[in-house]
């Protein structure tokens, strides 16, 4: 997938791109609220996770599929659907770097991304788990039509804490 706006582009993630992985990603503010992002990151970090990436755009159907967001051809940002259970549903997770923050491109890429998933993946869910402390991408998942189905008590765990998320869905 290529996707090409006036102030993004949203495309399959490249070898090549682990420095600006790590200089985007290994921000505290950034995985603070991730389940999967560990900190610090690092290089090695970033060439093991292209690594894998790498086999899975080679799958028709993959479980999970995640995407560069690049702005002035650098990486900024990811966005991926993953527990894709094709016909069904998916589970959509995401991040920008802090100085893309409050700019409205998450909003307008979180549009594009649930609209391909939609139509490729045939969902008739998207769902959303976000860590309550983090009203931003709340925010930002609300803006794109999702709505608040509940808190799931300590469902999240990172770095020794447990996170109640909230749990936000879209239906098609």
């Amino acid at each position: 997938m290529f996707i090409k706006t006036s102030r993004f582009v949203i495309r399959q993630f490249k070898l090549s791109d682990s420095v600006d992985l790590v200089m985007n990603i290994n921000d505290q503010k950034v995985a603070r609220y991730t389940t999967s992002i560990p900190h610090p990151y690092n290089l090695r970090d970033a060439k093991n996770w292209l690594k894998k990436q790498m086999t899975v755009y080679k799958i028709k159907e993959p479980e999970d599929i995640v995407w560069a967001i690049e702005i002035d051809k650098e990486v900024v940002g990811a966005i991926g659907i993953h527990k894709i259970f094709f016909g069904h549903k998916a589970e959509l997770g995401a991040w920008i770097a802090q100085k893309y923050w409050n700019k409205g491109i998450m909003t307008q890429v979180i549009k594009i991304i649930t609209a391909y998933a939609f139509k490729t993946f045939k969902l008739k869910r998207i769902y959303a788990r976000i860590f309550t402390p983090n009203l931003g991408s709340k925010a930002v998942a609300e803006k794109n039509g999702f709505k608040l189905e509940g808190i799931l008590k300590k469902d999240a765990k990172k770095d020794g804490k447990y996170y109640d998320v909230f749990l936000l869905f879209k239906i098609k």
